[in-house]
């Protein structure tokens, strides 16, 4: 394993988060989660992990909001509009 400080991992090379990330699926079936912790403890490489090997009966969607202003102004803004396919 090499360090990679600052650097993106690819959620294939985030290894000892499968229980975590089991657990969160189960839990986001009756309510919604939030990542909370220190900075650069893994919250986004689990995120990402969670959209790239997304169960087949859920879909996972991944937006980055640094720098929204206005979440009224975002593409996402009115779910009830998304359609799945409009994420690829």
């Amino acid at each position: 394993m090499r360090v990679n400080p600052g650097g993106k991992i690819p959620p294939e090379e985030v290894l000892g988060r499968d229980k975590l990330i089991q657990r969160l699926w189960r839990v986001l079936e009756r309510q919604s989660v939030v990542l909370s912790a220190e900075r650069r403890m893994g919250k986004t490489c689990i995120v990402k992990k969670m959209t790239a090997e997304c169960p087949r009966d859920k879909l996972a969607v991944y937006r980055e909001l640094e720098g929204v202003r206005y979440v009224l102004r975002t593409r996402y803004a009115n779910a009830s509009r998304v359609r799945p396919n409009s994420f690829r």
